[in-house]
């Protein structure tokens, strides 16, 4: 199998703090925890998610949370510096979460990432998420999975 890496603006969503019921904000959301698609995710464009529909990874799912970190405070970093540090968190997390080497996994991942607008808000938060290359559901923890 064949993974074609695509730049994390390419594949990441734009987080902005907002609230919504019956959602978890994307700025609540925790390793470990899962989620399902939201409306439009199939294009993997940048696109902006204010919350997402967590449910139980025993359960089927699509995407898994397997990294958090926050960008240090400054201005705003912009596009390319965005996605150099979604390259290098991610990708170390990947390995550290899943047990397998990103190159060789069967899963790809994508960011939610702060906007110009939520930075000014002190949104700091890039949350690293994995789903299967084939979208395939997912059905339990991918932690230490070594898929």
């Amino acid at each position: 199998m064949t993974k074609h890496r695509t730049g994390a603006l390419a594949i990441g969503v734009l987080a902005l703090a907002l609230f919504a019921s019956g959602c978890t904000s994307v700025l609540s959301i925790d390793v470990g925890q899962c989620f399902n698609d939201w409306e439009g995710a199939e294009d993997l464009e940048v696109q902006q998610v204010t919350e997402l529909d967590i449910v139980d990874c025993n359960e089927p799912h699509d995407n898994e949370v397997y990294r958090i970190f926050d960008l240090p405070d400054g201005a705003f970093p912009g596009p390319d510096a965005i996605n150099a540090s979604v390259v290098t968190q991610c990708d170390a997390g990947f390995d550290l979460y899943v047990g397998t080497p990103y190159a060789d996994s069967r899963f790809v991942y994508g960011a939610l990432f702060p906007t110009e607008e939520s930075w000014a808000a002190s949104d700091r938060e890039i949350v690293c998420f994995l789903w299967d290359i084939e979208f395939l559901k997912l059905t339990g923890s991918m932690e230490n999975s070594r898929l």
